[in-house]
């Protein structure tokens, strides 16, 4: 086994090299892997038994959220979103709920207002369910997940989650 952590690129040319060294070699890579741009880069024999970690992967369209989010993003960008994509969707989606709910209750949302909010509340986006834990940290969830070799869509194996407080 391969063990990555490597920008874009870099990784691209590990995999590429790996696969004509050891075919069958499991390689597990950072989350630039995960992302479409990246995975596009390599044929999808060349993914078999690649396996990333990342925070989500919209391709994957695992529930109707993100399916939702990646049609609206392909109809938008005419291309696939990242992880990256998704989370700042949330945040900016979180951050509106938050200062409508604060005009809605007749208060002005300051910084202060909007920092207190945010690390009391719960709010489900399409990734996870962020939360937080005082230390400035929201998403407390991370999947593993796999590409079978027939495309260069990634296949959720495994998810990692925190228990929240």
């Amino acid at each position: 086994m391969i063990v990555l952590h490597l920008h874009a690129p870099s990784t691209v040319l590990a995999v590429r090299q790996a696969r004509q060294i050891l075919p069958g070699l499991p390689i597990v890579a950072g989350s630039a892997m995960h992302q479409p741009a990246t995975a596009g880069l390599l044929e999808p024999a060349e993914l078999k038994e690649v396996c990333a970690e990342t925070a989500a992967s919209p391709v994957a369209g695992t529930t109707g959220p993100m399916r939702d989010f990646l049609a609206a993003y392909r109809t938008a960008y005419g291309s696939d979103p990242d992880a990256f994509a998704a989370a700042q969707f949330d945040a900016v989606n979180m951050l509106g709920h938050v200062v409508s709910d604060l005009h809605r209750e007749g208060s002005h949302p300051t910084p202060a207002k909007i920092r207190e909010r945010l690390a009391t509340t719960r709010w489900q986006g399409i990734v996870t369910t962020y939360w937080s834990d005082g230390k400035g940290d929201m998403a407390h969830e991370a999947e593993i997940v796999c590409f079978d070799g027939k495309d260069r869509v990634p296949r959720p194996v495994m998810r990692y989650s925190l228990s929240s407080p």
